[in-house]
């Protein structure tokens, strides 16, 4: 079963997304929240959290900008990494960066 929620701000998606979730029966790490922002995903996260549920079953909370990256087994910190280095030998910068 698969829903697709749309809206402007304010409208209750969240909320209506929310109540699919608790009510689906789906395990929650069978379910995928995607926006375009981070703050959408940390709202959802922390109402589901809220409801009993644990961080490691929301693992396909995400922005659609990660979750692509995610499908496509791409580490996002080393895409930033090689555009930061390319930009600082471009523009002749010193550039480190540790994790």
């Amino acid at each position: 079963m698969k829903y697709k929620i749309y809206g402007p701000p304010g409208t209750g998606k969240t909320k209506e997304l929310e109540k699919v979730a608790i009510k689906s029966g789906l395990l929650p790490e069978k379910i995928a929240f995607v926006s375009y922002t981070n703050a959408a995903v940390n709202e959802m996260k922390n109402r589901m959290l809220e409801q009993g549920w644990k961080e490691e079953d929301l693992k396909y909370f995400k922005t659609q900008h990660s979750m692509n990256c995610h499908l496509l087994g791409v580490d996002t910190k080393k895409i930033a990494v090689n555009i930061l280095h390319k930009f600082a030998e471009k523009h002749k910068y010193k550039f480190s960066l540790k994790f």
